[in-house]
């Protein structure tokens, strides 16, 4: 049972699929409950991820800059407050999330598990899909001196009003759940 934990969450365009429940609609949902069952002795943050970067909106993409933060109430109600404000759009950029969680709180060595949440595979527009085995690589890279367990979850529903629109289609299920798998 993790202590320290960081969630880092798609909020890719993706996300916006799904029927009656958007996919992000799921994970804002489950990510309150499991975060309303942590206890001060657990200390945490949230990163956000899309290739829409809120530092270029002047914000930044997690709940908290660097670090994590005890599971108070009023950090929860904090947290709640931002998981509220998300909104699916861009690409599934997966390693520079990965990149950032170790780079901006991996780094300070209080995260000691990792929960990435995804529905889709790693993709650049006008690219397409890129290297998987180049994100692993580079994610084995990092960790081998943090040591942090890296759970992954993937957000599998089919459906909703997004399908088909702006390029957005379901990623191919075995490849996502092999690349989940092998992270």
């Amino acid at each position: 049972h993790a202590k320290n934990m960081l969630f880092v969450l798609d909020k890719s365009g993706s996300m916006a699929i799904g029927a009656p429940e958007t996919r992000m609609e799921q994970l804002k949902k489950k990510l309150k409950a499991v975060i309303s069952q942590l206890d001060e002795t657990n200390e945490f943050n949230i990163l956000a991820f899309s290739h829409l970067t809120e530092k270029d909106r002047g914000r930044h993409p997690s709940w908290k800059k660097k670090g994590l933060r005890r599971a108070t109430r009023s950090n929860k109600k904090s947290a709640y407050q931002f998981i509220d404000a998300l909104v699916p759009g861009g690409a599934t950029h997966t390693d520079e999330a990965m990149q950032q969680a170790f780079d901006e709180f991996a780094a300070y060595g209080e995260v000691e598990t990792i929960f990435l949440v995804t529905d889709g595979l790693p993709v650049r527009f006008k690219v397409g899909e890129i290297d998987t085995k180049k994100i692993l690589a580079e994610i084995a890279r990092n960790n081998q001196f943090y040591q942090i367990r890296i759970n992954t979850i993937g957000s599998f529903v089919k459906g909703g009003p997004m399908q088909g629109k702006f390029g957005i289609k379901e990623p191919p299920i075995r490849k996502l759940r092999a690349f989940l798998k092998a992270m």
